[in-house]
């Protein structure tokens, strides 16, 4: 059994503080996208439907729509933007530049 996530931001600063470059900008893109789907989330609830409701909506089970809202799933964007259409909100991307990265992947 794994050890609990330890959630005091003194903790998390200091595991945050000991990440390269490359591994603060892939958690920064991954906590981006549980962001995304939080505020998805959010809408729906907001929207008034329940798990089972969405999920009738889209043809799928509440079961589905809670692993995609759970953040058990790994969903592509046409997924992400079929579920938006079908609660009626727009999704704005945007895209920076991150200084200090040069073009070639690292490893």
């Amino acid at each position: 059994m794994s050890e609990p996530i330890d959630t005091d931001p003194a903790v998390i600063q200091e595991v945050l503080d000991e990440l390269t470059p490359s591994e603060l900008l892939a958690y920064s893109l991954a906590v981006a996208d549980q962001e995304l789907i939080g505020s998805l989330k959010q809408a729906r609830i907001d929207r008034g439907l329940t798990e089972e409701d969405f999920g009738a909506i889209l043809g799928i089970s509440a079961d589905s729509v809670r692993a995609f809202e759970g953040l058990q799933t790994d969903p592509s964007l046409a997924t992400i933007r079929r579920y938006a259409h079908a609660l009626r909100v727009l999704i704005s991307h945007g895209v920076e530049l991150v200084p200090g990265f040069e073009t070639q992947s690292e490893s």
